[in-house]
């Protein structure tokens, strides 16, 4: 490929280069620049420009990993703050690490009493056994479904933590329904 390149211009997250004027994210000239100059490929950006391109990327995700987990901390702090309240439950653990969230709702019984407090008799109380856990979980997803939530996760999302930002959101989706 010919390709002739004069030089990149760089304004906060997007480059422009030139000739063309093309703007373009970061993302995309860090690729630019990782495929074509171990071809061969010489510009004016040349091999520093580039490894200064990719440090920034990587300083970039690793700020939006602590952006999200700062995010994350907070909706599981307000969320068990909220099951705390609802239920009556003061001794209920609301520090919002992840771990913790998952911990307190792993067996299924907050989720199960938060049910049954917003919509009494939703859950039977022989589904509280420690037996029970996955099928307590199953009963508190369709009854916050009957409360009108859409958003919505599966069992394992919680009890082996594959995806606890889908239980975050669905609790998050209750609390905004309850205020309403």
């Amino acid at each position: 490929m010919m390709c002739m390149l004069r030089h990149i211009s760089i304004h906060g997250s997007f480059a422009t280069v030139h000739p063309g004027n093309h703007v373009i994210p970061f993302g995309y000239l860090n690729r630019f620049v990782r495929r074509f100059l171990p071809f061969g490929f010489k510009t004016s950006l040349g091999k520093k420009m580039g490894d200064e391109l990719m440090a920034r990327n990587i300083q970039d995700a690793e700020n939006l990993k602590t952006m999200w987990k700062r995010d994350y901390e907070l909706k599981a702090k307000k969320a068990l703050e909220f099951i705390s309240e609802t239920i009556g439950a003061r001794s209920l653990d609301t520090s919002g690490d992840l771990d913790n969230f998952h911990n307190q709702l792993k067996d299924g019984v907050c989720l199960g009493k938060l049910v049954n407090a917003l919509k009494p008799d939703t859950i039977p109380e022989t589904y509280f056994a420690p037996t029970r856990e996955k099928e307590l979980i199953e009963l508190a997803i369709n009854g916050m479904k009957q409360l009108g939530v859409t958003e919505s996760f599966e069992i394992d999302d919680l009890v082996e933590m594959k995806n606890l930002p889908k239980c975050l959101n669905a609790i998050g989706a209750l609390q905004k329904k309850q205020k309403n």
